[in-house]
């Protein structure tokens, strides 16, 4: 799990290594307010609204082809927004 403790601090995702031809699903977890999550895969491109990726509650991207886990940069709008990684096929 990937917890975004302060909205516009970027939180790279844990170092957990994915076997080759492996794929991912990254879901933002459910919460009880209305949160914007963002996703991208650089540190950069998380802070730009053309490069990032919005997400909503319970909303996923599947069929992600990364090495590693910590290939993924989160942030949000609101603090304690969680990410998992789920769907490793």
């Amino acid at each position: 799990m990937v917890k975004v403790v302060t909205p516009g601090t970027s939180v790279q995702g844990p170092d957990i290594r994915l076997l080759p031809g492996e794929t991912v699903s990254i879901r933002q977890r459910r919460h009880a307010s209305t949160r914007t999550g963002y996703v991208a895969f650089s540190r950069n491109t998380v802070r730009n609204t053309a490069t990032r990726i919005e997400m909503g509650n319970n909303d996923s991207m599947n069929g992600l082809k990364l090495e590693n886990f910590n290939e993924a940069w989160f942030d949000a709008t609101a603090a304690n927004t969680e990410f998992e990684m789920t769907g490793v096929a």
